[in-house]
């Protein structure tokens, strides 16, 4: 319903005065994720997507300021390519090659990936903006049922923690709160070897880990209906 409500801009006057939600990415449902797609490169795609329909549609008619805003969305879409392609290769098959200074600028462009992701969002809200409204447009994502693809739901959340709290983006999750803790302690549990001594221990880290991810400020209770 939020979600919708975002996409439809429904909003009063004043709210609208003091912001604008510029673009919602379609839902992304992670049960349709597997061990080799992401996230991230999901939303990377869809922004990717959103951009390469604006372009065809309006090739006609870009000024030169929108050229240049162009040039610069697509320079921050390779940068941010060229980062997840460092983070993505296995790295015991290109393991140094050579000690050239492209190889640590690789290196360098994966660590940098949250800052990279950063600078694609505001270059692509400013390219879909006009006038003094690009400060005030916002990204929204959303997620539904994080905590249905038991497989990977800790590398989900990571990828989310790591690069897409970030400025300028609004995330949008639906989650039953017990069962991701449950699929984030397992994780834990396996990666401590945990025992009986160990489960006090790693309930704390759960319970700090998704205070951080979560803040209680920012959970909207769903009330319990009766049938």
């Amino acid at each position: 319903s939020v979600y919708k409500a975002l996409s439809k801009h429904e909003f009063s006057s004043e709210a609208k005065d003091k912001i604008i939600f510029n673009t919602s990415l379609p839902t992304i449902d992670p049960s349709y994720l597997d061990e080799q797609s992401n996230i991230l490169e999901i939303v990377i795609a869809h922004l990717f997507k959103i951009f390469k329909q604006q372009v065809s549609t309006n090739v006609q008619t870009l000024g030169e300021d929108k050229l240049e805003k162009k040039r610069q969305l697509v320079k921050r879409f390779q940068e941010v390519k060229d980062a997840l392609d460092c983070l993505n290769s296995n790295r015991k098959e290109n393991k140094y090659h050579n000690d050239s200074i492209e190889e640590l600028s690789k290196l360098a462009a994966g660590s940098n990936l949250r800052v990279k992701m950063e600078k694609l969002v505001d270059c692509f809200l400013k390219y879909n903006s006009e006038g003094d409204d690009a400060s005030k447009r916002i990204l929204v994502i959303s997620i539904d049922d994080l905590d249905v693809q038991t497989n990977h739901t800790y590398k989900m959340v990571e990828q989310i923690r790591k690069y897409l709290i970030i400025d300028k983006v609004v995330i949008l999750m639906g989650v039953k709160l017990v069962q991701l803790s449950d699929l984030i302690k397992k994780k834990f549990s396996e990666d401590f070897n945990s025992d009986a001594e160990k489960d006090a221990q790693i309930d704390d880290m759960v319970a700090r880990y998704l205070m951080k991810l979560l803040p209680l400020s920012k959970i909207p209770l769903l009330p319990t209906v009766s049938l």
